[in-house]
């Protein structure tokens, strides 16, 4: 399909909002890494970003 020129392939490091998804979606993987499993995949993710507090301006309405 590359040859017909149906599709364009290129290097994702060319693409930074493709290479932002990959480390983001990366990241999300290795973080449901079972505790039981091999340890190595788990080293140096990031610790999840804490939400935001609901902010009272009714923006949203509050989970019961």
């Amino acid at each position: 399909m590359i040859n017909d020129k149906v599709i364009i392939a290129r290097p994702a490091q060319e693409d930074e909002v493709a290479m932002k998804l990959l480390r983001t979606l990366s990241i999300v993987s290795r973080r449901r890494w079972p505790e039981w499993a091999d340890k190595a995949p788990a080293v140096g993710v990031p610790a999840p970003k804490k939400k935001a507090a609901p902010t009272g301006d009714g923006a949203a309405p509050a989970a019961h």
